[in-house]
């Protein structure tokens, strides 16, 4: 049977942690309602509600985004689905009206938009060191960071 709505996902996954992978304003208002709604709040919560948090990392990032959803009612914010991917495998999005789990089969507006980000996350974040470190780039030269990039996303 298959899962319409982020609130019925997070309802029948209670006690699961996943991510969820939002990409419109639409996708990212009914998360953001669903979570409100089930009590569900940010990872630190002294920094504000998941709605502020929200409206920030929108301001940030645009609303295609990952929300992890942990089994304590937790909600942590990444705008990139590879950054999830080294803590998760359960990665979640909305495709045809239907929850899917994101396994790295991007189409060409994702695959452009994840390369964008994690460009950014390499090259320009003032946390760049962070996210290299991450994806075991410490040590690379910038040229090979982009050749990862182009490798993993072509242009298509």
């Amino acid at each position: 049977m298959a899962i319409h709505n982020f609130r019925e996902l997070l309802e029948k996954n209670e006690g699961a942690e996943f991510v969820i992978h939002v990409q419109s304003e639409e996708e990212l208002e009914e998360l953001v309602t669903a979570l409100e709604a089930l009590g569900y709040e940010y990872a630190l919560p002294f920094l504000g509600t998941i709605r502020e948090m929200a409206e920030g990392f929108r301001e940030d990032d645009g609303a295609d985004g990952c929300w992890r959803i942990s089994r304590e009612r937790g909600v942590a914010y990444n705008d990139s689905v590879e950054h999830w991917r080294f803590f998760s495998n359960n990665i979640v999005e909305m495709r045809d009206g239907s929850i899917a789990y994101n396994d790295g089969d991007y189409d060409e507006r994702s695959a452009a938009v994840e390369k964008e980000k994690l460009r950014y996350a390499f090259f320009e974040d003032e946390d760049k060191d962070n996210a290299r470190k991450l994806f075991g780039f410490e040590n690379a030269a910038d040229t090979d960071i982009q050749k990862w990039l182009d490798e993993k996303f072509p242009v298509k």
